[in-house]
């Protein structure tokens, strides 16, 4: 990730922090999720239920690569900025709502 991030700028490199950030607070509210099985199900199609289909740390470990590769193509300015800012965004709001879906499971999971 390093590599391709010359010539970022400031604001370049902040927002792939707080999209790595948030990236990595939804891998462990997920992984969360899928140890307290039954208790809990996730939601991602990809993922499964309980796991089953993909490990939480196989998806998100991929989705920060292929976030940050994708923020690398991208080109400065307008296109980079707003990819960034909205997958930051959408990963900040799932976050938000697992921590109301994960204190609402019968015996407690802790999102926090």
């Amino acid at each position: 990730m390093v590599a391709g991030c010359h010539g970022w700028t400031a604001r370049d490199t902040a927002l792939e922090l707080a999209a790595q950030a948030s990236l990595a607070a939804d891998y462990h509210q997920t992984q969360e999720c899928v140890d307290a099985a039954p208790r809990c199900g996730e939601y991602n199609p990809m993922i499964g239920d309980h796991g089953e289909r993909l490990a939480p740390a196989t998806y998100f470990i991929g989705a920060g690569i292929v976030h940050a590769a994708i923020a690398a193509v991208l080109p400065r300015g307008w296109w980079r900025t707003s990819f960034q800012a909205a997958t930051t965004g959408f990963e900040v709001v799932q976050v938000y709502r697992n921590v109301g879906q994960l204190d609402a499971v019968p015996g407690g999971v802790s999102a926090r």
